[in-house]
């Protein structure tokens, strides 16, 4: 059985991406060095002995976005976030930089408990999960391993200008169009105008952060 880096579990909707607006569990695990100056969950970057919680209780009543995790049994996590969830619905594994860790046990045992799984990584890391998982891949500042681009079920990419479209060029020619979605970065109105024109362009779909429009996590 697996422990996990935990920074936080939180209830809320997919905001992005293909399950846009679907009810969700959000569990973000710790640790990530790809170091995008956009990042918004900085907080959940750095691992260090000192910043461990002592409590897994505590987990579930974090009130805090703070550098503060918890380590946790993968089968502990997902049954308690099967007794504290109203309906199985989707689970977002999410960071950080999730895979970082090996998610084959955490996967397998949500997807037991009945909920759908969904990875969403920088594609940094070699992802280990249960067959079912969906892998939502979102390049960023660091390279993805090739091998990555073939697993993922959908490449949402970060937005920020014509540059972060062309340095993955090469790789997006090679992905079926209805894989690729584009996000404009901080819901910038220059990034989204262009992700607009860009999906018009090529027949991609544009992915929007509604969770920022609509005020919630």
């Amino acid at each position: 059985m697996s422990c996990l880096l935990v920074n936080e579990v939180f209830w809320s909707l997919q905001g992005e991406g293909f399950f846009t607006g679907r009810p969700a569990v959000f569990i973000r695990l710790q640790g990530c060095y790809v170091g995008c100056p956009y990042c918004d969950t900085r907080y959940a970057q750095t691992i260090d002995s000192t910043l461990q919680y002592p409590q897994s209780a505590e987990l579930f009543h974090k009130k805090q976005n703070t550098s503060l995790y918890f380590t946790i049994e993968s089968n502990w996590l997902a049954e308690e976030i099967a007794k504290r969830s109203k309906h199985k619905t989707l689970a977002i594994i999410t960071g950080g930089e999730p895979c970082r860790q090996d998610l084959t046990d955490l996967t397998q045992d949500l997807s037991k408990r009945g909920f759908y799984v969904q990875i969403e990584t920088s594609g940094t890391e070699a992802i280990h999960c249960y067959e079912s998982t969906w892998i939502t891949l979102s390049p960023k500042a660091k390279p993805v391993l090739p091998v990555n681009w073939q697993k993922a079920n959908e490449i949402k990419l970060p937005v920020r200008n014509t540059q972060d479209i062309a340095r993955y060029e090469q790789e997006l020619s090679k992905v079926p169009r209805e894989k690729i979605s584009l996000q404009p970065v901080s819901c910038d109105p220059q990034a989204t105008a262009l992700c607009v024109q860009v999906c018009q362009e090529r027949n991609w779909r544009l992915s929007l952060q509604i969770h920022k429009y609509i005020g919630i996590l």
